[in-house]
């Protein structure tokens, strides 16, 4: 343990009595360095910022120092919670307690302390009364954040407010037993890391130039919308630079190149820009809103066919750029269909199964003739040579092949002629046959080769079976469902969007959308029987995004009743 307090020279840079002008926000993000001890960390942190405690009003700091005083500008992902509730108390107990099993039903203090109240009661080794151990110290803000050292490694630092650095220091030497993390105290923070190094490195960083004074991620943060409870910020480039500066080489090339979207795109695609999220509570729903910078242009599509939809309608859900879903879908059935033509080896004998060469550590002596090995044996076991072993070769099915097989469809060429530079999917529940009432409204470039497609699918389905397919066109829109009489309905001039359930969980709906989608909970959990009552106090979800310029923009509210 550590109670680092930082340079004591003449010039504090961040100190009790300092107040930052107008300080930005932040958010979490896990360490990606190896190996790092992270079990106390988590115990410490996790409690506090999961449990459903999206809890917080973000922008007075009162006489607090804002936690972005005390994170590196090398900063790479921010998390901060504003446990203050200034404005937001109320907002945050009338939506929890629309749940029957919320804690907020139970116990005194704010629905801050009612919620931190049930997430610590059931901790153990060691348990923590939250009232007892937690609540006379624990000030207003919690920040996690990833950083960079001046070696150019990630590290991970917390932050905990602190109003009572004495019982914080009890607290904490619990929770942080058996060497797993360090903690020490500078200007009003209990500061949380790996170690007692990482500690110091991050207080003396933060004290050097702080992520306070970065004019990108304060521009980010304040740009959001209302007064967000929760607030996230990663920029892009510097993760992946971080998360590659913490693998070896080989792994780093791999990761750029099959990375967590990598059949939509490279990582350093997957990373472009920068983006910052917000979370805030209202009495009858939870709004998500984010920013992101490096969009790419797309085509946006106007909301009006989304918005006169009949009021009647269930679901909803509209693209502006259905090309780019079609290729990214193409793409993935490709990649993961690549795997197609792998050998697979039977034994008569029981033989040992060999790793693969990516399991064969880098540091490992002599690898290149440990592979070498590994690889003749592969071949001898493939010719049927020892144990018994004998070749046998299986060849996946080819996705896009079966899919062409069952409809006709050609992908991506055939779907995208059809959705064009827009498509508006709607779900009007079951008619009287049971049927469900399914319509797709798209824009082709070109009717007659849209509509040759459709007819080669309704022949193929026809033969293959009993599913309808109704087709019309309207101006220069294309109609495809389940049925006349639905696409009849659709077509129509209806008032979805003047439901006042539709209007409170699409919000500010703008008029272009890259995307956009309506989801009425109260009719869809019926239809699946028998639900918790927490769950059946969702009632609706409704999301957007929109891009203007280079910047998305993207609003998630989920509503409850």
């Amino acid at each position: 343990m550590t109670d680092y307090l930082g340079d004591p020279g003449p010039v504090d840079e961040i100190s009790h009595g300092s107040r930052p002008s107008r300080p930005g926000r932040a958010r979490h993000q896990t360490s990606v360095s190896p190996g790092a001890k992270l079990t106390a960390l988590t115990t410490a942190l996790a409690v506090v910022l999961t449990g459903g405690v999206v809890t917080a009003a973000w922008r007075s700091f009162q006489s607090h120092n804002a936690p972005e005083r005390l994170v590196p500008s090398t900063a790479f992902a921010v998390g901060t919670l504003d446990l203050s509730m200034r404005g937001q108390d109320g907002a945050l107990a009338s939506f929890a307690d629309h749940f029957p099993g919320s804690p907020t039903h139970h116990g005194d203090g704010s629905a801050v302390d009612r919620l931190l109240r049930a997430v610590f009661r059931g901790s153990s080794d060691p348990h923590v009364d939250y009232d007892k151990d937690i609540k006379p110290w624990l000030g207003d803000h919690v920040t996690l954040a990833g950083w960079t050292d001046k070696a150019g490694k990630p590290q991970m630092e917390g932050l905990l407010e602190s109003t009572d650095d004495s019982a914080a220091r009890r607290e904490l030497s619990k929770l942080m037993k058996n060497g797993d993390g360090a903690f020490g105290f500078s200007d009003g923070y209990a500061v949380l890391g790996n170690n007692d190094a990482a500690v110091h490195a991050a207080i003396d960083a933060a004290h050097h130039s702080s992520l306070a004074d970065n004019s990108s991620y304060v521009a980010d943060i304040d740009a959001l919308p209302g007064d967000p409870a929760l607030t996230a910020w990663v920029d892009g480039p510097a993760a992946l630079k971080a998360i590659e500066s913490s693998m070896a080489p080989v792994e780093a090339k791999m990761f750029e190149r099959m990375g967590p979207m990598a059949a939509f795109g490279s990582a350093s695609s997957t990373f472009a820009g920068r983006m910052a999220l917000g979370v805030r509570v209202d009495d009858r729903y939870i709004e998500v809103d984010s920013r992101s910078s490096g969009g790419r242009a797309q085509h946006q599509a106007s909301t009006t066919d989304l918005r006169t939809l009949p009021a009647t309608t269930i679901a909803a859900f509209e693209l502006g750029d259905p090309s780019a879903l079609v290729t990214g879908a193409t793409t993935a059935m490709k990649f993961f269909g690549g795997f197609a033509g792998s050998a697979e080896v039977s034994c008569a004998a029981s033989v040992d199964v060999l790793p693969p060469a990516s399991a064969v550590p880098l540091t490992v002596p002599h690898r290149k003739r440990v592979l070498r090995e590994l690889a003749q044996k592969r071949r001898d076991l493939r010719r049927g040579k020892g144990n018994g072993c004998v070749s046998e070769h299986f060849t996946p099915p080819d996705p896009l092949k079966q899919i062409e097989q069952a409809s006709g469809l050609q992908l991506p060429g055939d779907a995208k002629a059809v959705l064009g530079d827009s498509v508006l999917a709607s779900y009007g529940g079951l008619t009287m046959q049971g049927m469900p009432k399914v319509a797709v409204r798209t824009h082709p470039a070109d009717l007659s080769a849209a509509r040759s497609v459709l007819d080669n699918v309704q022949t193929r389905l026809g033969v293959t079976s009993t599913f309808p397919l109704a087709v019309e066109t309207s101006g220069d829109d294309f109609l495809l469902g389940t049925s006349g009489d639905y696409l009849h309905d659709v077509e129509q001039t209806g008032s979805l969007g003047e439901q006042a359930q539709v209007q409170l969980a699409l919000g500010d709906l703008p008029a272009t959308v890259g995307a956009a989608g309506y989801v009425d909970l109260s009719k869809i959990l019926p239809l699946l029987g028998s639900v918790p009552r927490d769950v059946q106090t969702l009632k609706a979800i409704g999301f957007w995004t929109s891009l203007d310029g280079s910047v998305q923009t993207s609003q998630l509210r989920i509503v409850v009743g």
